[in-house]
């Protein structure tokens, strides 16, 4: 994740991101697809709230019900 932008927001993505790597079966493979790209933990937790980010601005933009599954 990019040094600029607020620390706050940053953090909570990163946090977010984590309960769903350890909750949700999606987030668990795509975490599990870029460590096993040789990149460390945090790289990967990075990939894994950017994904949260395009769903959530998907689902903001186009009114979707959230799902789960």
């Amino acid at each position: 994740m990019s040094k600029r932008g607020s620390k706050v927001l940053k953090y909570a993505l990163i946090n977010a991101a984590w309960n769903l790597v350890l909750h949700n079966d999606v987030f668990k493979s795509y975490y599990g697809t870029k460590r096993t790209e040789s990149q460390n933990h945090y790289s990967a937790l990075g990939h894994c709230a950017w994904k949260l980010v395009r769903i959530l601005w998907k689902i903001l933009t186009s009114n979707l019900a959230f799902n789960l599954k």
